[in-house]
């Protein structure tokens, strides 16, 4: 399956990447909504969910938490690369990852919300192993 995903988007950091220091404040500039590419494939009880963008461990975390198949893989930098999409928490604490990013806050929990809901869909209550199926 390939499906893009509406997210928020915000402007590049002023001055550029090379201009990004530590800092306690940041103005993060929203920039209306950009769309995220996501792919995901299934082989039998194993199923890859990828994106374009680079997501924290965090984010992949959750995802594989709520897919309902014994084997999830989040793949990033699928099909191009995408930079960061950081997760909510890293805007509030203004992470390099959210700083560096062209995709808003908010954006990948959208995309594990997609994602995942695309992975409940691909199992259905028929699909899910027996005991006796495997013998």
């Amino acid at each position: 399956m390939h499906d893009t995903v509406k997210v928020p988007a915000q402007l590049p950091p002023v001055g550029g990447l090379h201009a990004l220091r530590p800092t306690t404040r940041h103005d993060f500039t929203p920039d209306g909504f950009s769309e995220a590419p996501v792919v995901v494939a299934r082989i039998g009880d194993t199923v890859l969910a990828g994106v374009q963008a680079e997501l924290n461990a965090g984010t992949g975390l959750a995802l594989k938490a709520a897919s309902p198949f014994p084997a999830t893989c989040v793949v990033t930098m699928v099909n191009g690369a995408a930079k960061y999409m950081a997760d909510a928490g890293s805007y509030d604490r203004i992470t390099y990852e959210a700083m560096n990013s062209r995709y808003g806050k908010g954006a990948a929990e959208t995309v594990a919300a997609r994602l995942a809901e695309t992975l409940r869909s691909l199992r259905a209550p028929a699909d899910t192993p027996s005991h006796d199926r495997w013998g």
